[in-house]
């Protein structure tokens, strides 16, 4: 908790152009960044590699790589300044657990070297594009762990044709959650 504390006063000194939002709110920032990603924790489990692609300022990455220290993060971003940031983060939390890498999505897997577990995702782009992405990095039955808004269905329909079961679509208080395992 004391680490989850000190990322919230990084991000409260952090310009404006490197946090896109506002976290000068403490109470609303809490409940809708670091308990958007408790969502995820379920689905990750100690010694498991987790890709968060477009991680922007941290999230849900850095939330989770504090609440799960036994797993490995890589926090992909395109904008090098996010990733700037996130290494200064990293530094200051002292995160053993935590790659960042700057590099768009569909360059990520020419940038690692091993497969992932699980890939998380939130409001990064569409559904089938996040899925398209993942397949060559993530480890055959990895999951692919999705934060979305409201008008999803058309999205998931899209997506039917690639190589990944839907296993969970649960409608939380930010939206949903939706859960790919890809099969091969």
């Amino acid at each position: 908790m004391e680490k989850l504390i000190q990322y919230f006063e990084i991000l409260k000194q952090a310009p404006k152009r490197v946090i896109l939002m506002e976290p000068k709110e403490s109470a609303n920032f809490y409940f809708k960044h670091v308990e958007e990603a408790r969502i995820y924790l379920p689905f990750i489990k100690d010694c498991d590699t987790v890709l968060d692609i477009g991680t922007g300022a941290g999230f849900p990455g850095i939330p989770l790589s504090i609440m799960r220290e036994r797993a490995n993060f890589i926090l992909a971003d395109r904008r090098k300044i996010h990733t700037d940031f996130l290494k200064s983060v990293k530094d200051s939390l002292d995160l053993q657990n935590v790659t960042v890498l700057n590099a768009r999505a569909d360059e990520i897997s020419e940038k690692i070297s091993k497969n992932v577990d699980i890939v998380c995702a939130r409001a990064v782009s569409r559904i089938r594009n996040i899925l398209t992405w993942s397949e060559p990095i993530l480890k055959r039955y990895g999951l692919v762990l999705l934060g979305k808004g409201n008008e999803i269905d058309n999205e998931i329909e899209s997506a039917k044709a690639l190589p990944y079961e839907l296993i969970e679509k649960c409608r939380t208080d930010f939206g949903f959650l939706v859960v790919y395992r890809k099969l091969v």
